[in-house]
């Protein structure tokens, strides 16, 4: 869908987000996409877009709206839980280490963008507010991959990655070095954000550990989480709803009694 098509690839990027996105959002034009991300950006700080993402006592922004614009209070949806909060707050943090307001819409803006929000409803907007920060993050990273990516004329011949202090904590016996590096932030800028398959089999991208090897293989199926063995996990189980934070690991079985 087209979040996850702006998770992967990141603000600005409207034609790839398009091309990568499945269903409807192939059929929508670059500036409803672009507005999407307008809408994304301020349920993750708590802005409300029209009745979608409203909560009681939380500020939206300084809104363009004049008061009488707006739908009374007691007229939206407002119940709202403390992790709700608690996203919305360190999302607005992330906004104001990056030197930025929270954004606003106009009365006009928000009747203008709910459709683009609606269908997931109160349960959508729960969700993003309480990953606001890290969805923020992410979408910053990408915005600077991209920028720095697309200063030069010929990337893939050009372009290399900032050092990484300290070390990755890659297996000593793994060939890779600093270009490897600027391989795989452009992978991750073809390809989008977690398309390891597609970044390891690109030919574009001679990543020295792959040098004289034949493609690694894929995956092995794990055992399903009911632990029976009975088949696959779904991909990425391991993460959340949105494919953005790992899950805690489930705590071990408790001891048998003697």
């Amino acid at each position: 869908n087209c979040e996850r098509a702006l998770l992967s690839f990141g603000f600005g990027r409207w034609s790839r987000i398009k091309e990568a996105a499945q269903g409807g959002t192939k059929l929508r034009s670059e500036e409803e996409i672009s507005q999407f991300g307008l809408a994304f950006l301020c349920l993750c700080t708590g802005v409300p877009v029209a009745s979608v993402g409203f909560v009681s006592g939380v500020d939206d922004g300084a809104s363009g709206a004049a008061d009488d614009d707006l739908e009374p209070a007691d007229e939206r949806p407002s119940a709202a839980s403390a992790a709700e909060r608690e996203g919305i707050a360190a999302a607005r943090e992330v906004l104001r280490e990056m030197g930025v307001a929270v954004p606003s819409l106009t009365r006009a803006q928000e009747e203008e963008l709910e459709p683009l929000v609606s269908a997931g409803g109160a349960e959508y907007a729960e969700r993003v507010h309480k990953l606001g920060a890290s969805l923020l993050q992410r979408l910053l990273a990408l915005k600077r991959l991209s920028d720095a990516i697309e200063r030069h004329p010929s990337p893939f011949d050009t372009f290399e990655a900032p050092p990484a202090p300290g070390g990755v904590g890659r297996h000593p016996a793994v060939s890779w070095t600093p270009r490897d590096d600027a391989l795989l932030l452009l992978g991750v800028y073809k390809h989008g954000f977690r398309a390891y398959e597609e970044v390891r089999d690109d030919p574009e991208l001679p990543f020295s550990c792959l040098a004289g090897y034949a493609p690694l293989p894929p995956p092995l199926p794990q055992p399903s989480a009911s632990g029976d063995g009975a088949g696959p996990t779904p991909q990425h189980a391991d993460f959340d709803a949105l494919d953005v934070l790992p899950l805690s690991p489930p705590p071990p079985p408790a001891a048998a009694e003697a």
